[in-house]
């Protein structure tokens, strides 16, 4: 995790480069999750305007960690998977 210190345009931030252990298992999508995604498991309501092209196929976009766990949430009481 990371970035070499000779990168180009690299931040402050991201050193020291350091190699991570993941110990836990966990679900990842295959795709970003959809716009039109999105709303079928956040609802209408949770439409935000803020997402930068308003095309139900791109990638909804501009999420914050809390809206994100919520889906999360949301779409685990869906599908009945919540490890």
């Amino acid at each position: 995790m990371g970035s070499p210190a000779t990168e180009k345009d690299r931040l402050d931030n991201e050193s020291p480069q350091h190699e991570v252990k993941i110990s836990k298992p966990f679900y990842l999508g295959v795709t970003p999750v959809t716009q039109s995604q999105w709303k079928a498991i956040m609802g209408k309501g949770q439409w935000d305007p803020k997402f930068s092209q308003s095309n139900d196929d791109n990638p909804a976009s501009q999420i914050s960690w809390i809206d994100a766990m919520e889906f999360c949430r949301k779409l685990s009481a869906r599908t009945g998977k919540d490890d």
